[in-house]
């Protein structure tokens, strides 16, 4: 098993003296040799990592196998590595090597070789008993990385069949006791750590610098330099900062401050070799070293006497529920902390400057969640499964992972087709079972691979496809961290340099363009230019070197061992659209390994995934669409703004590397996705659903939605064919919607299904009052009879082939397919319960000379439930409540029944038992040509002596499928009205009259031009209206013109004036609306007075001069002739007002009598009212009090055109209104609060004339401007009641009259006034209720007390 023994190497191995741990040499060299494992923890500084490998040397190990020692990092291994081989005086590379990935430095001649954990697992999969070597040294056990805990777990399994192997587990902090268990109570050894005393110093953000408000970890590490700096002489730093970038920020502020007195250097673990050693070479300057978590262990900084430590660390975890990989920002275990204040020390008392409270710390977990507890174990679970290493839940973990993640690692490999459940083809398999999982042939192939499944997987699909080369240089991009750099000082240039690489649909093609561009780079540029061609477009350039070196190494992992021929076409980027078969080819690879990455759009740059997953397009995408900054925020504004092309949209399917949770959830390196290819590649997990199925009138068919999922994500949904998905439930959709709803029209060739529905319908009409459920049992027996004889039908053409069918059966008939289909009365009606008289359910009416059809239907709940009644336009003048009520003879008992229920509770109890009575008086009483409630009335006076009164009776009781509906067509069969009582059907009538005078239809054009050639004509006088067979009656507002499809047609007269070029002219007109024909009258009559009154007005126009007489207060308000002009306008007005609404000549001649002679000295009245009311005004504003407080008031009442909009009646009132505000301004001063209150009552009331005014300024007609008018004068007379009571008010006047008057003039109910009117309209039914009627509760016809006492009185 072994090899042979080798010669020993190595002449004498020293120890350093200075180490804590070589003064353990002998216990621990014995322990080695005593015992298969060891445990070994030491502080930081012990020298354990580079002792314990020479430890075995002398304990005889090495000359049968070689020693092996794993470290977490590459750094940490060569740098180790090389410190050992110094330390044993050998050749580096020989007796001593390392290996980690792309770089094996080891030969023939090595003993001791260090690498990587995860080089280690790489050569268990080829040799799982690990024949090449003696000894296995786990260092850095507390890491806890799921590569530490495979080996230690595969270590633990192992120690029975290689019970030769040594084992050592060595760390810094370890739980000790945890690791011994494990490894069957392996003896413990402790050694000492640190040579030189640790100072701990918590130095809280917060209190570091109080008063400069928020202060960031950079910034503390900066002013703890600072402190270092002015207080220490000698020493270097090592500060601890959670990410890379942080690194980078602290640089530049650091090198800032102390680049003339320290050495700024990073220490990262992308870091190149050369650049990662600086950390250990000497310096003049004090050193300054930003490090990760990557300087926690392994690495020992020589110099080291000061420790900043953040507290913080970026540690990824994994959800796999969501399948979400989390890069939080997290606080360290306190086992981290101690290790990072380990770190000094070394050399001469340390200092470890906490950047955090000690309760902090304290309240801290004291180890690490192991990486095996937040990582994917896709990998792990594969790996195992192909090294028959056993059952990831069996395998024993130092931490066993959560059932969970192990479900979840399962279903992933499932999903990539890597493995298959023995018992089964691909059933899902819960973290519980038994039954073991075998690897399928490509689960195989990807096990051999040196990258996560996802990218294997891709890698595999790429061959079928043709696209390998392309593929593998996305998949190698893909498992380093990107190769764009964007620094914050830089960002628009390396974004303007990017650009040149960019794929406006893929961020993966982005990635191949840059490799396609420095492929030929790497031939013709050396190393140096190369570097500077990275620098220059802001590309990583160590990044670039390990794309590179990983891609051969996938290339050379590839089935068949080819190499990938790279495509010799142009880069994607000139050309490649998304409908591009290669484009297709490439994406459609990608998707097998990432099938639970797939994003639908929500809105611009925010998508939804699987697991309700909303992440958002990484601000550094290519597809990533910016939105514009408002100017005065600064912040982004609403999705849907966004810049660049017009009407750039986000993807409406996406497909991305990873989703990442940092600050918030981004989808990293997406590409725009076709969702058909989603539903080809993930076939074999795509879950369908189905829902509403309907039947669809149109389609003649029954479908149902069908959704598509993956991992619950909506993918597609459309509509399919139900029949598919459940037969006997489509047809039985089928048989209920198409062919028992009289609402579908079937087919012409169905012939059965007419004599069906008639026989249903006949049997329904008997039943619907009788037994609803005897209905019930007909439509049931139906459906019966079609289930009994139909299979697998849910169309129109299911049932035409089906008919077709039994033809061909039965006979050559062409009905004979269809006999099968025809029903009987016996098939509808099994029971003889179901037989009544049909006679009380008749099919016709008799009205006039006409039979009228009856039909039945039991629709509950719908507008069309029960009876109705059918009749043309000119019969419908002929119903009245007394026909309805008695039309059906059935229906009689349970109305009758109903409205005894609804009587009061005195009568009702002399009437019981209701049910009997009801039959008795339903079997007794006849019609009489009254309404039903009147011949009961009149039936229980005669028969139980008992007095009933109309409102005693609630015919609204009465269920409305017991109340006929009447329903009104015209010739052409058209419904134009429908009601369940004779007075609402005569309203609706009404209305649809008047909706067809309005109507401006072809129909109707040569009935209104035979009327206008009839009654149109000038009117000059108001004799002109008298006489004449074409004169219309003065009685009547309209005029019936014609009656189209027998419905009249009216038309409105009115007097309309129209003027042009100075000549006014009035006609008699028709119109339309009965609104406007009153809207014209009104002003034509005003019109036609004027007309009539055309001398006296002239003779008042020669007469203006008399104005004059207004003196100074009037040349002080407004020039002369413009108050001519308005005295003139003012009286034109007053002759011309009338209320008239009429075209009664007599009324006419009336009105123009009663303003001819109010025309004689109205001049002379005017320009004394006017003088008077100037005067008061003049005498107010030279008043300073008023014209400083009130002169808006006086305005108002007095702008400078008032005499053309004041009515001649309100000219008396307005000095009255003149004198109250003199008074107010008295008086306001003795109780301003008071004042005040009632300002703000009397300006609410303006506001609402102010809203009813704009409401109403495009409506012409004088009734609306007439109540704006006398609003606004109303609350003049309502500022009188408030501040000068004393001078008393034209009419009564309160806040509840007011409010009536804007309720009529169309404004709401006050809210400054709770006064509620009592007889406020309810609100009216809607469009398509049907209003029953309301027991008349307004006027009671029942006598009340004071009645009876009045005829007492009278014949007393």
């Amino acid at each position: 098993m072994h090899k042979d023994k080798q010669p020993h190497p190595f002449s004498s191995i020293q120890y350093p003296p200075e180490l804590p741990i070589s003064q353990r040499r002998d216990e621990i060299v014995s322990a080695i040799q005593a015992h298969q494992t060891i445990v070994l923890t030491g502080e930081t500084g012990s020298g354990k990592t580079t002792q314990i490998p020479k430890m075995c040397l002398d304990a005889g190990l090495g000359l049968k196998g070689r020693i092996a020692c794993t470290q977490p990092r590459r750094v940490a291994a060569l740098s180790v590595a090389k410190r050992v081989a110094e330390e044993l005086q050998v050749d580096f590379g020989k007796e001593v090597g390392a290996k980690i990935r792309f770089t094996d430095q080891t030969s023939k001649q090595t003993r001791v070789k260090f690498m990587t954990d995860g080089m280690l697992l790489t050569e268990i999969h080829g040799d799982p008993l690990m024949r090449d070597y003696e000894a296995v040294i786990i260092d850095e056990a507390h890491e806890r990385s799921l590569n530490i805990d495979f080996l230690l777990g595969h270590l633990n399994q192992l120690r029975s069949r290689r019970p030769d192997l040594k084992i050592i587990i060595t760390s810094a902090t370890i739980d000790t006791e945890k690791f011994s268990a494990a490894f069957d109570n392996a003896p413990i050894i402790e050694v000492s750590g640190r040579v030189y005393p640790v100072d701990i110093i918590y130095a809280p953000l917060d209190e570091l610098l109080e008063d400069s408000g928020d202060f960031t970890y950079i910034e503390g590490i900066a002013e703890s330099a600072k402190r270092i700096q002015d207080e220490f002489g000698h020493g270097d730093i090592l500060a601890f900062l959670p990410t890379e970038k942080d690194i980078r920020d602290a640089m530049d502020l650091l090198e800032s401050r102390f680049r003339r007195h320290m050495e700024i250097i990073p220490c990262f673990g992308r870091l190149s070799n050369a650049d990662q050693q600086r950390i250990f070479q000497s310096s003049p300057k004090r050193k300054l070293i930003l490090a990760t978590n990557i300087a926690e262990t392994s690495l020992t900084i020589p110099g080291i006497r000061f420790v900043i430590d953040t507290g913080l660390a970026r540690i990824s975890r994994y959800n796999p529920r969501g399948r979400t990989k989390r890069l939080p920002i997290t606080k360290v275990s306190q086992s981290s902390a101690n290790q990072r204040s380990g770190r000094c020390g070394r050399v001469a008392d340390g200092i470890c400057i906490r950047l955090y409270s000690e309760k902090d710390y304290i309240s801290r977990p004291i180890y690490s969640v192991p990486e095996i507890q937040r990582s994917n174990l896709a990998d792990v679970i594969l790996r195992m499964t192909a090294s028959q290493l056993g059952n990831v839940e069996t395998f024993p973990f130092i931490d066993p992972p959560s059932p969970a993640a192990i479900t979840a690692g399962y279903q992933l490999l499932q999903e990539l087709g890597a493995l298959k459940a023995s018992g089964g083809t691909g059933s899902t398999r819960s973290a519980s079972s038994s039954a073991p999982f075998s690897l399928t042939p490509l689960g195989r192939k990807l096990s051999r691979l040196p990258a996560d499944p996802t990218v294997g997987r891709m890698l595999l699909e790429a061959d079928r496809h043709g696209v390998t080369h392309e593929v593998l240089v996305i998949a190698a991009a893909l498992s380093i961290q990107d190769p764009r750099e964007r620094p914050m000082d830089k960002e628009a240039a390396a974004r303007q340099a990017h650009a040149q690489f960019e794929h406006k649909q893929s961020d993966f093609l982005a990635l191949l363009n840059i490799w396609e561009t420095l492929h030929d780079n790497f031939e013709k540029l050396s190393q140096s230019r190369l570097r500077k061609f990275c620098k220059q477009n802001f590309l990583n350039y160590l990044r670039i070197r390990e794309w590179r070196d990983i891609y051969h190494q996938l290339e050379r992992s590839l089935p068949k061992g080819g190499p990938a021929a790279p495509r010799a076409a142009t880069p994607p980027s000139s050309g490649l659209e998304r409908d591009s078969a290669l484009y297709h080819a490439i994406h459609s690879c990608l998707l097998t390994g990432l099938l639970a990455n797939v994003g639908r759009r929500e809105e611009t740059n925010l998508y939804r995934c699987s697991a309700n997953r909303k992440p958002l397009v990484f601000p550094g995408s290519s597809l990533f669409i910016r939105q514009p900054r408002d100017k005065k925020t600064g912040k982004r504004k609403d999705p849907g703004t966004e810049t660049g092309k017009k009407n750039r949209k986000s993807p409406e399917w996406i497909l991305s590397a990873e989703i990442v949770e940092t600050n918030r959830l981004y989808a990293r390196t997406v590409a725009s996705i076709d969702p058909r290819w989603i539903l080809d590649v993930g076939r074999h997990i795509l879950s369908h659903s189905y829902s509403d199925p309907e039947f669809i009138p149109d389609q003649g068919r029954v479908v149902a939605r069908e959704s598509i999922r993956i991992h619950g994500l909506e993918i597609q949904n459309k509509q399919v064919s139900y029949l598919k998905v459940d037969a006997d439930k489509a047809t039985e959709i089928f048989i209920r919607e198409a062919l028992l709803n009289e609402d579908y029209p079937a087919p012409a060739n169905w012939t059965f299904l007419e004599q069906n529905r008639r026989l249903i319908s006949r049997i329904q009409n008997a039943q619907t009052v009788i037994s609803v459920a005897h209905w019930m049992g007909v439509e049931e027996a139906a459906f019966t009879f079609y289930q009994k004889r139909l299979k697998n039908v849910a169309s129109i053409h299911d049932l035409n082939r089906f008919l077709k069918t039994s033809r061909s059966d039965l006979g050559r008939d062409s009905n004979a397919g269809e006999s099968c289909l025809l029903m009987t009365e016996g098939d509808l009606t099994a029971s003889e319960e179901a037989a009544i008289d049909l006679s009380l359910f008749p099919e016709t009416v008799e009205l006039g000379n006409s039979a009228l059809p009856i039909e039945y239907q039991y629709k509950h709940g719908h507008a069309k439930d029960g009876v109705t009644l059918k009749l043309p336009y000119g019969k419908a003048k002929s119903v009245n409540n007394a026909l309805l009520d008695w039309l059906i003879p059935g229906h009689l008992e349970p109305k009758i029944h109903a409205l005894l229920k609804a009587l009061p509770k005195d009568i009702r109890q002399r009437l019981i038992p209701l049910a009997e009575t009801a039959k008795k008086i339903a079997a007794d009483i006849r019609p009489t040509g009254d309404t039903l409630v009147a011949s009961l009335r009149d039936y229980l006076q005669r028969t139980y002596s008992i007095e009933t009164y109309a409102s005693d009776w609630d015919e609204a009781a009465i269920p409305d499928h017991l109340r006929a509906r009447i329903e009104v067509h015209d010739k052409k069969g058209k419904t134009i009205a429908e009601a369940r009582d004779a007075q609402t059907l005569h309203q609706k009538l009404e209305a649809k009259q008047a909706e067809l005078s309005t109507t401006k239809a072809n129909d109707t054009s040569g009935l209104w031009k035979k009327a206008r050639e009839k009654y149109e004509r000038e009117i000059s006088s108001i004799s002109d209206l008298r006489g004449g067979s074409a004169a219309p009656r003065s009685t009547s507002n309209r005029i019936q013109i014609g009656a189209p499809n027998g419905i009249p047609l009216y038309a409105y007269p009115a007097l309309r004036a129209s003027s042009s070029a100075s000549q006014l002219s009035i006609h008699l007109s028709l119109f339309r609306s009965e609104s406007d024909a009153k809207a014209a009258n009104a002003n034509g009559i005003s019109a036609l007075l004027e007309h009539e009154l055309r001398r006296e007005l002239a003779w008042i126009q020669t007469d203006l001069k008399d104005v004059q007489r207004v003196g100074p207060a009037g040349v002080a308000f407004r020039p002369i002739h413009q108050l001519k002009e308005d005295v003139y306008e003012h009286i034109r007005q007053t002759l011309r007002t009338h209320d008239l609404d009429t075209l009664d000549p007599d009324s006419l001649h009336a009105a123009r009598e009663k303003a001819y002679e109010k025309s004689k000295g109205i001049l002379y009245k005017v320009v004394d009212q006017l003088k008077l009311i100037l005067e008061r005004r003049q005498t107010l504003i030279v008043q300073p009090l008023i014209a400083k407080s009130y002169t808006h008031d006086i305005d108002r009442i007095l702008p400078p055109d008032f005499l053309r909009h004041t009515p001649h009646h309100i000219l008396p009132r307005i000095p009255v209104y003149l004198e109250a505000i003199a008074h107010r301004a008295k008086t306001a001063a003795q109780n301003p609060a008071r004042d005040s209150q009632r300002q703000n009552q009397l300006d609410h009331y303006r506001r609402r004339l102010a809203q009813v005014g704009t409401t109403s300024a495009a409506n012409t007609q004088a009734k609306n401007q007439n109540q704006i008018t006398t609003l606004r004068w109303m609350i003049e007379e309502f500022a009188i009641s408030l501040f000068a009571q004393h001078l008393g008010t034209a009419h009564p006047i309160s806040p509840k009259k007011l409010d009536q008057a804007f309720a009529q003039a169309g404004s709401e109910q006050s809210p400054i006034s709770a006064t509620t009117s009592p007889d406020r309209p309810s609100p009216s039914p809607g469009p398509s209720a049907t209003p029953k009627p309301q027991r008349n509760t307004a006027k009671p016809d029942r006598p009340t007390q004071a009645d009876l006492d009045s005829l007492k009185k009278l014949f007393g």
